[in-house]
């Protein structure tokens, strides 16, 4: 009888492990047969800012007080802050700032130009009218990786005169916050005045007008 037992226990047994695994074959082919495909919908709306090309900051500058010598052309360097003849104080900075977020053909490069008006006095006959302001050696920064941008003038130095005077050229590629910064080092900003250019001694001040041109300069 004990064998018996042991026997039909054994055959039980194995007959379960042999219907176990032939549901697991089973349910895998099941699955395997359930597979399917599906589509869904992902999108997106661009608009065009309005204003989609700025120049959002230009410099101002301030040279200090200085001694006057009118046997020759001077130079001088720019000062942190100080009165001018108008406004007060006249804090210095030194970056040029554009921000193009033209589309497609659209965006087909820019330049930046610059006009120096007349320094003039607190007293008002009291004018320096052949003034300049030098600008070279710029650092560049973009949101890209772009470096489509070049100073004006020769390329290493321009002079903001009384003339229409180019600062910045800029290809199609740079697309994005482009900045300009004069800070480098003390030389990068000067104030050239010729000799005999000053009428007498008096705090001047002069306005400097930023014009900002999509495409490249128009050639004459």
């Amino acid at each position: 009888m004990k064998k018996m037992n042991l026997g039909f226990v054994t055959l039980l047994a194995l007959g379960t492990i042999g219907a176990v695994s032939a549901v697991a074959i089973t349910d895998t082919n099941k699955v395997q047969a359930a597979d399917d495909t599906g589509a869904s919908q992902a999108g997106v709306e661009f608009t065009q800012q309005i204003d989609p090309l700025t120049i959002t900051e230009v410099p101002s500058f301030h040279f200090g007080s200085q001694n006057v010598d009118n046997s020759k052309e001077m130079r001088y360097q720019t000062a942190d802050s100080g009165a001018g003849s108008v406004t007060d104080p006249i804090t210095t900075s030194k970056k040029i700032i554009v921000s193009d977020q033209r589309l497609g053909t659209n965006a087909n490069g820019w330049h930046v130009q610059a006009t120096l008006g007349d320094f003039t006095g607190i007293t008002p006959t009291n004018k320096i009218t052949t003034a300049k302001v030098a600008l070279s050696n710029p650092g560049f920064t973009h949101t890209g990786s772009s470096t489509g941008v070049n100073l004006g003038g020769d390329g290493s130095t321009v002079e903001i005169s009384s003339a229409v005077n180019t600062v910045l050229e800029a290809d199609a590629t740079m697309i994005g916050e482009t900045t300009a910064d004069f800070s480098t080092s003390a030389d990068d900003v000067a104030l050239v005045i010729p000799a005999g250019a000053v009428p007498d001694a008096d705090t001047y001040e002069a306005n400097i007008d930023w014009t900002l041109t999509a495409g490249p300069v128009a050639t004459p």
